[in-house]
């Protein structure tokens, strides 16, 4: 498999306005306001159902201690905000499908 292609907001908006029959710029401006609706309501605290994609939420981490790996000295992890995606099962799936099971 050749080098991953990484698609930021700006490709996927011209994407999606090709797709549609859009301009560009009104491609990236519903691609850019769906990103940004999606930030308010992680901050909000809600889960964002994405369709057939799967699921994001915000998760809490406990502030715990770990091990410096370079020195061994224990050090104090603080708490932190993480984002948790969640796949479906359909886009597994089609994954597989394509990618096989991931097992390469």
């Amino acid at each position: 498999m050749a080098g991953k292609v990484i698609y930021g907001k700006s490709a996927l908006g011209k994407q999606l306005a090709a797709d549609c029959g859009w301009s560009s710029e009104r491609g990236e401006l519903v691609v850019a306001k769906v990103f940004k609706l999606i930030e308010q309501h992680l901050c909000e605290d809600h889960t964002i159902k994405l369709g057939d994609c799967g699921t994001l939420s915000v998760m809490r981490r406990k502030a715990t201690t770990a091990r410096n790996p370079q020195n061994g000295e224990l050090m104090d992890v603080p708490a932190r905000f993480c984002l948790a995606a969640r796949i479906s099962r359909k886009l597994r799936g089609s994954l597989e499908e394509r990618l096989g099971d991931g097992n390469n």
